[in-house]
């Protein structure tokens, strides 16, 4: 008798999925039944043929936003019967991994939110199994729980997890929940203490950019007082959205200075920001020792040029460009200047701009490729010395479908129409005995996109040793 169930099994399998059409309810119904009580590889294609079945077209991809997806026009019914499956499959400890895999890839294309599906996809960001909890992170913004008090306990779990695929999961969790997370850093903080250092820092990294809370900003203060250097840079960097709880932390730790400057990428673009917290932390940060010309600049303080001068003093052709740029920064004398106009091309290019390369830099027997930090300085002007009030700066890169703009830190001043822009090219260095060039023989460039009230945008191509610039605008 079992031996002909199983037959009959297989024969309903042949006779209903040879076009691959599930829209007759019978045929729902009995792939269904298959991916239940099939047999092996039977049960794993039957829960494809169900992703297929209600899949957005095109393929969603992490993190995407559904709203300009083409959607199937599925009966919710149907929906409450596949998610009904896929929370029996999730939850079945027993279930091996290559169906387990194939119930999850089905879960991430839900067409929509029904009761069955918001119970498998809680099931599995509970899960104790890495693979399907690691999965369960890749989920759309959409479909994550809005009751996130039924799975941020496995969340903050598994950001103290040692394996990797959990933790990078819970750390993509966390940042699409983003301002709702906040209130649970509180609980985050109080796991921190008698964690190894190097797992205190990963997940402080992670709460530097998602955010806390303040009042997990108050416990992390009192908690990670007396921590290793490592952790106390990364507590200040938490820190970061409270400037002057950072600055006070700051300035109780400056010991733990060299390890602090290791993370100058995560504070420097709160140097732009001209509010008066903004000002107490650069206050707090020129006492840094050992910052280099690049941060100086960024901080923006007249006291700073007498260093940036004797490294101007010393310096190579090339090196004094930039230097220039961090003295013009921080107040010091434009001494040489372009003028942009709109529909214009500034005339400035280095020599080292691609496809061109600076010959002189290029040594011989290879390169290697990388990037180069640099600062560019200006001043935006409308009409009769006339600054704009409010400016924004996008990075605009274009690719074969569409524009992209992102949003680009940059100081403004709008009493003097001065700005301060910090900018990471592409740059090639040529090798040398031992080692490479320090100065590129090769550099990228970047179009920036410069908008605002009362004026027409404009698009400026910024390049490596750039002189002062001044941007006329047009009022709209």
């Amino acid at each position: 008798m079992q031996m002909m169930a199983l037959i009959l099994l297989h024969f309903i399998s042949v006779l209903n999925w040879a076009d691959g059409d599930l829209s007759n309810e019978g045929k729902l119904t009995n792939n269904i039944y298959i991916a239940r009580f099939g047999t092996g590889n039977e049960r794993r294609d039957a829960v494809n043929r169900l992703s297929s079945f209600w899949c957005l077209k095109p393929a969603p991809i992490q993190g995407a936003d559904v709203a300009g997806l083409e959607k199937k026009k599925i009966d919710p019914m149907d929906v409450e019967m596949i998610g009904g499956l896929l929370g029996d499959l999730v939850e079945d400890q027993d279930v091996e991994l290559e169906l387990l895999d194939a119930a999850m890839r089905c879960l991430l294309s839900a067409p929509m939110r029904v009761v069955s599906v918001d119970r498998a996809i809680k099931s599995a960001l509970n899960s104790k199994r890495s693979p399907v909890f690691a999965k369960a992170a890749e989920l759309r913004i959409d479909l994550l729980p809005i009751d996130f008090d039924g799975v941020s306990e496995s969340i903050i779990t598994n950001l103290f997890s040692d394996d990797f695929a959990c933790r990078e999961g819970a750390k993509s969790l966390v940042q699409k929940y983003g301002d709702r997370f906040l209130p649970f850093t509180l609980d985050v903080i109080s796991r921190l203490k008698g964690v190894p250092d190097s797992k205190s820092c990963r997940v402080l990294h992670t709460l530097g950019r998602t955010g806390i809370s303040e009042e997990a900003a108050d416990s992390l203060i009192t908690e990670m007082n007396e921590s290793s250097n490592e952790v106390v840079a990364a507590v200040f960097v938490a820190l970061l959205p409270y400037p002057k709880k950072a600055s006070t932390f700051l300035r109780l730790h400056y010991e733990s200075s060299e390890e602090i400057k290791k993370l100058s990428n995560r504070w420097k673009k709160h140097l732009l920001n001209s509010d008066p917290s903004s000002m107490e932390l650069r206050s707090a940060l020129i006492e840094l020792p050992g910052l280099g010309p690049l941060e100086l600049g960024l901080i923006g303080d007249p006291g700073s040029l007498q260093a940036i001068n004797k490294l101007i003093a010393n310096a190579d052709q090339y090196e004094r460009k930039s230097l220039k740029a961090c003295a013009r920064a921080c107040g010091g004398p434009v001494t040489e200047q372009i003028s942009i106009f709109a529909g214009l091309k500034s005339g400035f290019r280095p020599r080292s701009a691609w496809p061109n390369s600076e010959i002189e830099r290029q040594g011989q027997g290879g390169h290697a490729d990388g990037q180069i930090d640099t600062l560019v300085t200006g001043d935006l002007i409308l009409d009769n010395g006339v600054c704009p009030n409010e400016v924004v700066f996008r990075k605009f890169e274009k690719t074969s479908e569409n524009r992209i703009l992102q949003p680009v830190h940059a100081r403004y001043d709008p009493h003097s129409g001065r700005f301060v822009m910090p900018l990471t090219l592409h740059a090639s260095f040529g090798a040398k005995p031992g080692g490479f060039i320090d100065s590129p023989y090769q550099t990228g460039s970047v179009v920036i996109s410069i908008e605002g009230p009362g004026f027409s945008p404009i698009l400026v191509e910024f390049f490596d040793e750039m002189p002062h610039v001044q941007i006329f605008l047009d009022r709209e």
